[in-house]
């Protein structure tokens, strides 16, 4: 059963139920002073993505193979053929 976060008008305490999503509306009562003056209150979820920039000069070693093998009957390129350093 999913938790779902309810704010008192009354009182302003907010509070975790949990109930099943399919089936009626289920009465929901303040726990601390019994009113039955609430709604439902949305939170965006906190998630974290663990990504590092390939670009950076961090340790990126873990992103790529050191080495690339030629494919069969090609030579390897080495950054000479591209003008490079």
């Amino acid at each position: 059963m999913p938790a779902y976060d309810y704010r008192c008008e009354d009182c302003a305490e907010l509070f975790e139920k949990r109930h099943p999503m399919a089936g009626p509306e289920y009465p929901v009562q303040c726990p601390v002073c019994q009113s039955g003056n609430v709604h439902k209150v949305l939170f965006c979820p906190a998630i974290t993505v663990n990504w590092r920039d390939p670009r950076s000069s961090s340790d990126v070693s873990g992103l790529r193979p050191k080495y690339i093998p030629p494919a069969q009957g090609r030579p390897r390129e080495t950054a000479d053929d591209f003008g490079g350093v």
